[in-house]
């Protein structure tokens, strides 16, 4: 007799109200980003501490990480995907098949990237606006997390199936206690106190502080990476080696692939633009690039909730398509894209109002704090835009059909961004490179939206 899942460990996303659902799985998926995005925080105020030349570098590697980032959310997209349509059809045994499936494809491409990554690192940041004395600091940071690939993509992976099965408590606990560990970590391994030792030697007269702070968020990854794991294998019964042949892992890996490639070229897109921005910014000088450093980490506190909608979203569209409930789908959309511009609109007057207060708290060299606020002030009204294309991608990542989310995604950043935050800087200096990225994620949003529309009302006759 085939074991079946704990009871309390999943949710029935096909019936009760729309907007419960997605409330009762957005909170605790706030409040477990909102200490993930927190640690990120204290990593950047640690590391302010130690100069600008130090955040500058820190800085440079932020459109890296968020590239590898991506790529994990990609494939986190695409096993959230098959894993919900699975578990709304009831097929149990294929749900622990392509949640191994999943795991293997993330190794094998974790493998791919760290080779890369570390062979590449000087001609890279040079191509990003780093100059030589920064390469040093720069090698620090990215190093440990280039060898930790692995735990940074599976993470992501094992924390999608367990949304997939509608749980995101859990999740939300694993992330909270993480966080928190890579907190009290950071300020032992960035400036060596109480009992731990410095980590390696002094290279060009420089510490190893970054090197420590890469490190601290390398083992906070690890943990959740092995909790998650241990959960979906004894909770959930999602994941179990014994029961998959060759056979079955060729047909799961096409079957996750068909959306976890694009879906993963949809999330790089927006880092590689990112790297070219900061190319942009670095004209204006290292201060400049320090402060949209600060901008970005503070920008991202924000964006949390609009995150937790789209990461949700797409495990409730996939258990209602798996169940041929299709209006639900239609529904969702419509409570989303209110939310966004309801959410987005207080973001803007709350960080408006606010920037001035907060920026101090990274650095008190009054360029950076400037160049952070002149961004607060401009880009966050364009964040409803920006959260109707999460959301509406991770929707045809959901259903399905990812080429829209990649098209939405080229548009918002090669497209529009890219182009209008060259020309704006080019007559309004560095606030003009900002205008550009508003209009951007505006245009962009308003044309989501009613492509994810269409496409969801097609669902009915295609399923009928």
């Amino acid at each position: 007799m085939m074991k079946k899942t704990s009871p309390h460990m999943r949710t029935d996303l096909t019936s009760g109200p729309v907007r419960r659902h997605l409330i009762v799985m957005s909170l605790p998926m706030m409040v477990g980003l909102f200490f993930t995005m927190g640690f990120n925080l204290v990593d950047t105020y640690f590391v302010a501490q130690l100069g600008t030349a130090q955040l500058a570098a820190m800085s440079f590697t932020f459109p890296v990480v968020m590239l590898i980032l991506s790529a994990s959310i990609g494939l986190g997209a695409g096993t959230s995907s098959v894993l919900s349509r699975a578990i709304g059809k009831g097929d149990q045994e294929e749900v622990r098949s392509l949640t191994l499936n999943a795991l293997a494809i993330s190794a094998v491409f974790s493998i791919f990237l760290t080779v890369l990554g570390l062979l590449t690192i000087e001609p890279l940041f040079h191509l990003l606006g780093a100059e030589d004395h920064l390469l040093p600091l720069i090698r620090q940071y990215i190093t440990p997390y280039y060898f930790a690939i692995f735990l940074v993509i599976g993470s992501m992976v094992t924390g999608s199936a367990m949304r997939a099965a509608g749980n995101t408590t859990l999740q939300s606990r694993i992330m909270i206690w993480t966080s928190l560990f890579n907190a009290c970590l950071d300020p032992f391994l960035i400036f060596h106190h109480w009992i731990i030792p410095g980590l390696g030697i002094e290279i060009t007269g420089l510490g190893m502080e970054l090197e420590g702070a890469a490190i601290a968020t390398v083992l906070a990854r690890a943990i959740h990476f092995f909790a998650c794991t241990y959960y979906l294998m004894f909770h959930f019964d999602m994941l179990s080696i014994r029961k998959l042949s060759l056979t079955q892992l060729r047909a799961s890996s096409k079957e996750i692939m068909r959306i976890a490639v694009p879906a993963t070229g949809t999330n790089m897109v927006i880092p590689i633009a990112g790297g070219v921005l900061v190319a942009l910014i670095a004209q204006y000088g290292e201060a400049a690039v320090a402060g949209f450093g600060v901008a970005s980490r503070i920008e991202a506190i924000t964006l949390i909730i609009f995150y937790a909608l789209s990461s949700v979203i797409g495990p409730f569209v996939g258990q209602n398509l798996g169940a041929n409930k299709t209006d639900r789908i239609t529904s969702s959309l419509h409570a989303i894209a209110l939310f966004c511009i309801l959410i987005g609109l207080a973001n803007a007057i709350f960080l408006y109002i606010l920037s001035p207060y907060i920026t101090p708290l990274f650095s008190d060299q009054y360029e950076i704090q400037n160049i952070a606020i002149l961004y607060l002030a401009i880009v966050p009204i364009s964040y409803m835009g920006h959260g109707i294309v999460m959301s509406v991608n991770a929707t045809f990542n959901a259903i399905a059909k990812p080429l829209p989310g990649v098209i939405i995604s080229m548009l918002r950043t090669v497209i529009l961004q890219l182009p209008l935050a060259y020309m704006g800087g080019q007559v309004w200096g560095i606030s003009g490179i900002f205008a550009g990225t508003a209009v951007a994620n505006l245009i962009s949003g308003l044309l989501a939206y009613y492509w994810g529309l269409k496409a969801s009302r097609r669902l009915r006759p295609n399923l009928s």
